[in-house]
């Protein structure tokens, strides 16, 4: 079965993912951008190939339609509403927006 990610980091590997020596604007977008590399481009879409359909419809006003690959987040979003098990749809949709 494929991994979750594609690459698992060891520690240390990264300098950009440690702590701020300064809290500037410029390290914190910085550091936001690579978590947002790290999990985004790193999930692998063969994980989801099972339980997913990895494409999509998408129809236009004129009955067209073109076929879409889901992009990694709207995969593991739509994979962890059909896999986790929530008391009720409110509470589903807050903690998936977390």
């Amino acid at each position: 079965m494929p991994t979750l990610f594609k690459k698992v980091y060891k520690e240390n590997l990264l300098k950009e993912f440690t702590f701020f020596l300064r809290p500037t604007l410029k390290n914190c977008n910085s550091f936001i951008h690579l978590l947002d590399k790290l999990i985004s481009e790193n999930l692998n879409k063969k994980f989801f190939a099972d339980d997913l359909e990895l494409e999509e419809k998408i129809y236009h006003k004129n009955r067209e339609f073109e076929i879409r690959k889901k992009n990694t987040l709207a995969l593991l979003e739509e994979w962890l509403s059909l896999k986790l098990v929530y008391p009720d749809e409110k509470t589903k949709k807050e903690e998936i927006k977390r």
